[in-house]
């Protein structure tokens, strides 16, 4: 596992919080318990104080997660991101595959390869593959998913999963 990314990942979540802390009605409400039961003015117990932040700590974890599934191109954007933010699923899936093709040949050759793993996900990773291919060559993108194999092989393994490549 790479130390890294793992980092940034924390340290997003840990800004998620603050910001649900800071910026919701319940993260306040949680502050203002906290604050009642530090002056006595509570006779509830601690856990129950903390509760709100609690469910904080929780949904911001369950967010960071979800996110990183996003931008690996495991999962959609969820029904209620696609209410609230008025997108189509074409629209977030543009959005998704821009993502991962922002991040470079590796990152896309790697998100195919994992991705050719999952059924569900055979039409989202075909689109993926057809968009990087307007940007990089098809053994540019196979040729950094594993440097122990060859990337014709990892070629065939995309073929075989259901991808249909350029000659």
């Amino acid at each position: 596992m790479k130390i890294q990314p793992f980092i940034n990942l924390v340290l997003i979540c840990i800004i998620a919080l603050i910001r649900f802390i800071i910026g919701g009605w319940i993260g306040w409400l949680g502050i203002i318990l906290i604050f009642l039961k530090s002056i006595d003015i509570l006779i509830w117990p601690w856990w129950i104080s903390f509760m709100p932040i609690i469910y904080g700590c929780i949904y911001c974890i369950y967010m960071t997660i979800d996110g990183v599934k996003f931008r690996n191109g495991i999962k959609d954007s969820g029904s209620y991101a696609l209410k609230t933010q008025g997108i189509t699923i074409e629209q977030s899936r543009t959005f998704q595959i821009q993502t991962i093709i922002g991040m470079g040949p590796q990152h896309i050759g790697e998100t195919i390869e994992r991705l050719s793993k999952i059924p569900d996900r055979l039409e989202f990773n075909q689109l993926l593959l057809n968009t990087a291919l307007e940007y990089y060559e098809l053994e540019q993108l196979a040729i950094n998913v594993n440097n122990n194999i060859s990337h014709y092989i990892t070629i065939e393994k995309w073929i075989k999963a259901g991808l249909v490549v350029p000659v």
